[in-house]
């Protein structure tokens, strides 16, 4: 399956879900959870083709939309755009995987799903059923987990048909400039 995007075909459609509820930084490690996530992200894309399409959506308790949510090609100029909107977009407030795994649906010419979250959500069997009407492939990356957030995304996962990956954030090295 690929994508189109203002006429040009395209290779690669994939929906990128990062969580920004407000998990703030320490003296250890001054970025927050989200920060660290995002300049991640921003670094994967570099490493990406111009086909390489991609939407962003950001959520706490509400979906932020970067593009309207729409579909867009990994160009320099939608990368520093992206780095913007999320600058401008830090942490918030609480999480709602329902509303999360909600919006990825909207992006239909998605070939796999990506969702980024600590797995903070008391809806589990909610979640688990809605994760299981995905059309394609629904992976759950999980940073910082608890043992309820970690076992949470990799019932989301089997449920979505996709795979599941832990990381810690003092895992993840953010190089100085």
């Amino acid at each position: 399956m690929s994508a189109e995007v203002q006429g040009t075909k395209l290779s690669h459609a994939h929906p990128l879900l990062l969580e920004h509820s407000s998990h703030h930084g320490n003296r250890l490690r001054p970025m927050t959870r989200f920060e660290v996530v995002a300049s991640h992200l921003l670094a994967l894309l570099d490493t990406k083709n111009v086909d390489f399409a991609f939407a962003v959506y950001l959520f706490d308790n509400i979906l932020t939309r970067f593009k309207g949510g729409n579909l867009v090609q990994n160009t320099p100029q939608i990368r520093g755009e992206l780095a913007q909107f999320m600058a401008m977009n830090g942490p918030n407030g609480g999480t709602s995987l329902e509303v999360a795994i909600t919006g990825l649906f909207e992006v239909s010419q998605a070939q796999e799903y990506f969702l980024l979250t600590d797995g903070e959500d008391n809806e589990e069997a909610t979640l688990v059923k809605l994760a299981s009407t995905s059309h394609v492939p629904l992976n759950c990356i999980g940073v910082d987990l608890s043992r309820n957030g970690k076992t949470l995304i990799e019932k989301i996962a089997e449920a979505g048909r996709g795979e599941c990956s832990c990381v810690q954030s003092n895992e993840v090295t953010v190089e100085e400039e």
